[in-house]
């Protein structure tokens, strides 16, 4: 029987050295290679499930749909009677000046409780409220 019982020793431990791979034996590139790669599918397994989380979990705001109204309100001729007089114009690729009832306008300026909302080089576009009126200078 110990012809048997050695022979299985033997067996046993050639089994276990075959079996018992130390970190000596296994090459570093190869380690490594194999954390890069688990660590890859981790990180892209990660960006999926939170790009899926984000999609399903976030509120869908539907679009504002905004309507406009276009109103052509017909312009108005100004004379002297309103109190206003225009003065003078002075028009250029960058600036745009109006003098009326001698103050110095630009396009935004209230006078008499109305608004310059253009000046060409011909006249001053006011408005007050809806009403729309041009004021022209006096020949």
């Amino acid at each position: 029987m110990s012809i048997i019982y050695d022979a299985l020793k033997k067996t046993q431990k050639n089994r276990e050295s075959n079996l018992s791979i130390t970190s000596s034996t296994i090459p570093v590139s190869f380690s490594i290679q194999k954390k890069k790669k688990r660590s890859i599918y981790i990180i892209t397994t990660l960006a999926v499930a939170l790009s899926l989380v984000f999609y399903f979990f976030t509120p869908h705001k539907e679009p504002i749909k905004v309507t406009q109204k276009t109103v052509q309100a017909q312009p108005i001729k100004l004379n002297s009677s309103h109190g206003l007089v225009l003065d003078g114009l002075f028009v250029s690729d960058t600036n745009k000046v109006a003098m009326i009832n001698h103050q110095m306008v630009r396009i935004g300026s209230v006078i008499n409780n109305m608004t310059v909302v253009a000046i060409t080089s011909k006249s001053v576009k006011l408005k007050q409220g809806d009403q729309v009126f041009v004021l022209s200078p006096v020949v």
